[in-house]
C-alpha cells in the first residue's frame, strides 16, 4: 500500500506484522522513533513474519529495536567486460545482530539458476584479483 504519511504507514505496517498471514512487510521512507521501532519489532514476533525497514544510508541511525543491521551496496560484477555489465552484485554488511557477530559478504545474482549465491571471504578476494 501507498501511505499519504510516514505515520499512516508506521501503522499499517504494524497492523500487517500482526497479521500471521502476511510473510513480509517493506517500509521506505519512514523513520520510526524507538518506541514506534519497538511496536513493529514486538507485531514481527506477534505475527512470525519478517518486517524489512529501508532507510537512506546514515552514519548514524539512532536508536533502533530492530534484531539486526544490514548495508547493501552495489559492486562490479565479477564477470563484467566492455560488452556486458554481468549479473547484478552487491557487498552485504552485517553491522548489528543482537547475540551475533557482525560480517560481511559479497552477493551476486545467478541467473541461470534464479538465486543468489552469496560468496566466501576467501571467493570474494580470489575474484576480486581476477
Amino acid at each position: 500500500m501507498r501511505a499519504p504519511r510516514p505515520a499512516d504507514a508506521l501503522w499499517a505496517a504494524e497492523e500487517g506484522l500482526r497479521c500471521p498471514a502476511i510473510a513480509a512487510v517493506l517500509v521506505m521512507n519512514a523513520t520510526p522513533d524507538l518506541t514506534a521501532a519497538r511496536r513493529l519489532q514486538l507485531a514481527a514476533e506477534t505475527g512470525g513474519g519478517i518486517g524489512l525497514l529501508l532507510r537512506d544510508d546514515d552514519a548514524n541511525p539512532g536508536p533502533t529495536a530492530a534484531l539486526t543491521r544490514w548495508r547493501l551496496s552495489a559492486r562490479a560484477a565479477t564477470d563484467a567486460s566492455p560488452h556486458h555489465l554481468g549479473e547484478p552484485a552487491w557487498d552485504i554488511s552485517l553491522l548489528r545482530a543482537r547475540g551475533g557477530r557482525p560480517g560481511a559478504w559479497a552477493g551476486e545474482w545467478d541467473a541461470m539458476r534464479g538465486e543468489l549465491r552469496v560468496l566466501g571471504p576467501a571467493e570474494t578476494t580470489k575474484r576480486q584479483r581476477a
